[in-house]
């Protein structure tokens, strides 16, 4: 079984509601989040993981009966009670990991096959022109279609489940066109010129 990449460009439907309804949700995040850090006489940039903050930046060391280090910057300590608190105010903050849109089509952020050691992960890539456009990379393999077929009776009788056998029976939602790699390198590449040239 050799693992080769599907990949698809998606401009209306489902998948771009989803994102443009987690761009939303992610910048109120980032006022609620610059709000907070204002407060606190924090500076206003900070670190984050999936639009969700994990380090704040102080311009002098803070209290460290409140905060503690934490990946290049300073997070509460929750074993305080101020420290607690505002951990819980910070992580009360609602964001959303783009990845987590392709549920909308069927795809799971998590890894969808396993070969050789490894995980394959389907990926969203967001190219933020004025009308958004997404490309959906699937990690795929080629299998004989007599097995996909017995496959479908013995999982509908319960009787087999394979991981690796359902990834390939998912089937792209009609908004989805089928493109190559090239085209979608090509892509990012020129919006990276473009936005390098506007520094």
């Amino acid at each position: 079984m050799e693992v080769y990449r599907r990949h698809f460009r998606v401009i209306k439907g489902p998948l771009i509601k989803a994102v443009e309804s987690a761009k939303t949700l992610n910048d109120l995040a980032h006022k609620e989040y610059e709000d907070i850090l204002s407060e606190i006489g924090a500076e206003p940039g900070y670190y984050h993981r999936n639009f969700e903050l994990v380090s704040i930046v102080f311009k002098d060391a803070p209290d460290t009966k409140i905060y503690k280090r934490k990946d290049s910057g300073w997070y509460p300590k929750k074993n305080s009670k101020a420290g607690k608190q505002l951990a819980a105010r910070i992580e009360s903050v609602e964001t959303k990991n783009l990845q987590d849109c392709l549920e909308v089509v069927g795809l799971s952020s998590s890894f969808s096959l396993f070969y050789g050691g490894y995980c394959h992960h389907s990926t969203l890539t967001v190219i933020p022109e004025k009308a958004p456009v997404l490309y959906v990379s699937v990690p795929w393999y080629d299998e004989d279609p007599s097995k996909v077929e017995q496959y479908k009776i013995d999982n509908g009788k319960g009787v087999m489940s394979d991981m690796n056998l359902d990834s390939i029976l998912w089937e792209p939602t009609p908004d989805m066109e089928e493109v190559k790699g090239w085209e979608v390198d090509k892509h990012i590449e020129e919006w990276n010129d473009r936005v390098k040239a506007t520094v």
